[in-house]
Protein backbone atom coordinates (compact mmCIF):
# COMPACT_ATOMS: atom_id res chain seq x y z
CA UNK A 1 0.00 0.00 0.00
CA UNK A 2 1.46 3.36 -1.00
CA UNK A 3 0.25 5.04 2.18
CA UNK A 4 2.96 3.34 4.21
CA UNK A 5 6.36 5.08 4.47
CA UNK A 6 8.18 1.72 4.36
CA UNK A 7 7.16 1.32 0.73
CA UNK A 8 8.58 4.75 -0.12
CA UNK A 9 11.81 4.03 1.77
CA UNK A 10 12.34 0.85 -0.24
CA UNK A 11 11.52 2.82 -3.37
CA UNK A 12 14.25 5.29 -2.46
CA UNK A 13 16.64 2.37 -2.04
CA UNK A 14 15.80 1.25 -5.58
CA UNK A 15 16.28 4.80 -6.89
CA UNK A 16 19.72 5.10 -5.30
CA UNK A 17 20.75 1.68 -6.64
CA UNK A 18 19.50 2.61 -10.12
CA UNK A 19 21.40 5.90 -10.11
CA UNK A 20 24.58 4.17 -9.00
CA UNK A 21 24.17 1.54 -11.70
CA UNK A 22 23.59 4.18 -14.38
CA UNK A 23 26.79 5.93 -13.35
CA UNK A 24 28.80 2.75 -14.00
CA UNK A 25 27.40 1.95 -17.46
CA UNK A 26 29.70 2.97 -20.30
CA UNK A 27 28.10 4.74 -23.24
CA UNK A 28 29.54 4.45 -26.73
CA UNK A 29 28.52 5.97 -30.05
CA UNK A 30 28.24 3.83 -33.17
CA UNK A 31 28.52 6.37 -35.98
CA UNK A 32 28.22 3.72 -38.69
CA UNK A 33 24.72 2.64 -37.69
CA UNK A 34 23.66 5.79 -35.87
CA UNK A 35 23.19 4.25 -32.42
CA UNK A 36 24.09 5.14 -28.88
CA UNK A 37 25.25 1.85 -27.34
CA UNK A 38 25.11 0.82 -23.70
CA UNK A 39 27.99 -1.36 -22.63
CA UNK A 40 27.28 -4.15 -20.15
CA UNK A 41 23.70 -3.14 -19.31
CA UNK A 42 21.86 -6.45 -19.44
CA UNK A 43 20.24 -6.21 -16.01
CA UNK A 44 16.99 -4.92 -17.50
CA UNK A 45 16.33 -8.36 -18.96
CA UNK A 46 17.16 -10.12 -15.70
CA UNK A 47 15.06 -7.72 -13.61
CA UNK A 48 12.09 -8.28 -15.92
CA UNK A 49 12.57 -12.05 -15.78
CA UNK A 50 12.84 -12.01 -11.98
CA UNK A 51 9.73 -9.80 -11.70
CA UNK A 52 7.80 -12.17 -13.96
CA UNK A 53 8.89 -15.14 -11.86
CA UNK A 54 7.80 -13.34 -8.68
CA UNK A 55 4.40 -12.58 -10.17
CA UNK A 56 3.90 -16.16 -11.33
CA UNK A 57 4.92 -17.55 -7.93
CA UNK A 58 2.64 -15.03 -6.24
CA UNK A 59 -0.33 -16.09 -8.35
CA UNK A 60 0.35 -19.82 -8.05
CA UNK A 61 1.39 -19.98 -4.38
CA UNK A 62 -1.45 -18.03 -2.84
CA UNK A 63 -5.04 -19.20 -3.12
CA UNK A 64 -7.32 -16.90 -5.03
CA UNK A 65 -9.02 -14.32 -2.86
CA UNK A 66 -6.11 -13.93 -0.40
CA UNK A 67 -4.78 -10.50 -1.28
CA UNK A 68 -3.22 -9.25 1.94
CA UNK A 69 -1.01 -12.09 3.09
CA UNK A 70 2.57 -11.45 4.17
CA UNK A 71 3.92 -13.18 1.06
CA UNK A 72 1.93 -10.93 -1.27
CA UNK A 73 3.16 -7.83 0.56
CA UNK A 74 6.79 -8.97 0.33
CA UNK A 75 6.41 -9.59 -3.40
CA UNK A 76 4.90 -6.12 -3.82
CA UNK A 77 7.81 -4.52 -1.95
CA UNK A 78 10.36 -6.36 -4.09
CA UNK A 79 8.52 -5.25 -7.23
CA UNK A 80 8.60 -1.63 -5.99
CA UNK A 81 12.38 -1.84 -5.56
CA UNK A 82 12.83 -3.40 -9.00
CA UNK A 83 10.59 -0.86 -10.72
CA UNK A 84 12.22 2.15 -9.09
CA UNK A 85 15.66 0.71 -9.86
CA UNK A 86 14.89 0.47 -13.58
CA UNK A 87 13.13 3.82 -13.66
CA UNK A 88 16.02 5.67 -12.00
CA UNK A 89 18.60 3.85 -14.14
CA UNK A 90 16.83 4.72 -17.37
CA UNK A 91 16.25 8.37 -16.45
CA UNK A 92 19.90 8.76 -15.41
CA UNK A 93 21.04 7.15 -18.67
CA UNK A 94 18.81 9.50 -20.63
CA UNK A 95 20.37 12.48 -18.88
CA UNK A 96 23.90 11.09 -19.35
CA UNK A 97 23.30 10.38 -23.04
CA UNK A 98 23.22 14.11 -23.72
CA UNK A 99 26.90 14.34 -22.77
CA UNK A 100 28.06 11.61 -25.17
CA UNK A 101 29.34 13.00 -28.49
CA UNK A 102 26.69 12.00 -31.03
CA UNK A 103 26.21 15.13 -33.10
CA UNK A 104 26.71 13.36 -36.42
CA UNK A 105 23.95 10.79 -35.91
Amino acid sequence: DLRHPEVWMLGLLGIVAGLLRAATIRLRTDYGNGYLLLRQASEGFWVALFALALIVVDVVAEPFGVLYSAFVQIVELILVVLATFLLARNIALLVRSRDVPHHGL
